[in-house]
């Protein structure tokens, strides 16, 4: 079997055994969701501390959204283990977003701040409906993985979590944007999986950077575009997940 078509087997083979829940943090009562936010959790802290960033007095990395009653949590999860997440707020603009704010002490606020008059220029968000996507992270960002199928779990994993929350911010009077803040090691994954967001503005954000972070937007209605003709088998499975709101499950 060629190394293509192994690839391919294991592509859908992770499509099948990942499944993707999403649940507002409120409604986290059963065992089982419980469960699956406490390992998404996990996954956040360990990310914390390795980017030597400020935690949480509890130890366990936590913000005010997480407090944020609207805001939803969509995660995927191989085996009873979550390997990629993201947690979806709406906004009523990206100045009100956290992934706007991460920016507001940052060592090369000017430039940012350039960036960002120079976006306002020429984009206007009020057609949107919006939606700040914070703590963006799979499995393999934060620990290195050697087994194949497993980097592949986490890669489908995360591309399962872009079309699932699709379908959670979707709105039926206007379309949705996104905001988020990407370390570069995200925006590099994310190119991978052929999702490609627009920048708004790039630079770093603390003195303890190595390198640049990016806050970015996407419209989620335009992924499937995007991966035409790309990559014809993530291609096929985001047609089918984007179409299949009832693979959304709440645990």
């Amino acid at each position: 079997m060629s190394t293509k078509s192994k690839k391919t087997l294991q592509t859908l083979q992770a499509y099948r055994e990942v499944d993707v829940y999403y649940f507002r943090s409120q409604d986290a009562v059963s065992e089982y969701s419980i469960q699956l936010l406490e390992s998404y959790n996990q996954l956040r802290t360990d990310y914390v501390l390795q980017k030597d960033w400020p935690m949480h007095e509890s130890g366990i990395d936590m913000d005010v959204y997480d407090r944020f009653v609207k805001n939803y949590y969509v995660i995927a999860d191989h085996k009873n283990i979550a390997v990629a997440g993201l947690r979806a707020t709406p906004v009523l603009s990206i100045e009100q977003s956290l992934s706007y704010t991460m920016w507001q002490n940052a060592i090369e606020y000017k430039s940012f701040r350039q960036q960002m008059n120079d976006y306002r220029k020429t984009q206007t968000d009020e057609k949107y409906h919006m939606w700040d996507i914070t703590r963006l992270i799979t499995r393999t960002s934060v620990e290195h993985v050697d087994d194949p199928y497993l980097r592949t779990a986490s890669r489908i994993g995360m591309f399962k979590v872009f079309a699932a929350t699709v379908s959670v911010t979707d709105s039926s009077t206007k379309p949705s944007i996104w905001y988020f803040t990407l370390t570069k090691e995200m925006y590099i994954f994310m190119h991978k999986i052929n999702v490609e967001p627009f920048v708004i503005a790039k630079g770093k954000i603390s003195h303890s950077d190595a390198a640049e972070s990016y806050l970015c937007s996407l419209v989620p209605s335009q992924i499937l575009s995007t991966l035409r003709g790309k990559n014809k088998t993530i291609y096929a499975i985001a047609k089918r997940q984007l179409k299949q709101k009832s693979a959304v499950k709440t645990p």
